[in-house]
């Protein structure tokens, strides 16, 4: 089993990737916009987009990865300070 983030603290994994491939997808479909912890037991460190991307890939989920993905894209545009959203049917 790999470890999903060097600032994981513990050293040994005790939660299998399945579920932990279950614990990210409920997570994204429950609130996507809301940071993703370690499922390990008392481990407070947050998953890292590429590492969510990783396990979303590992496990063919390919419809989540493309709206993770758009939800990523539409975040990097709310930090551009010139950036400026059309309006609906403009072009």
């Amino acid at each position: 089993m790999k470890q999903y983030d060097e600032a994981c603290y513990h050293v040994q994994r005790d939660v299998y990737d399945t579920c932990v491939n279950r614990y990210v997808e409920m997570s994204l479909r429950n609130s996507i916009a809301h940071p993703i912890k370690c499922s390990e037991p008392n481990c407070r460190v947050l998953l890292k987009s590429d590492m969510i991307f990783e396990i979303l890939n590992d496990n063919n989920n390919i419809e989540l990865l493309e709206v993770y993905d758009s939800y990523l894209d539409e975040k990097r545009l709310e930090r551009i300070k010139k950036f400026i959203r059309c309006a609906h049917g403009c072009g």
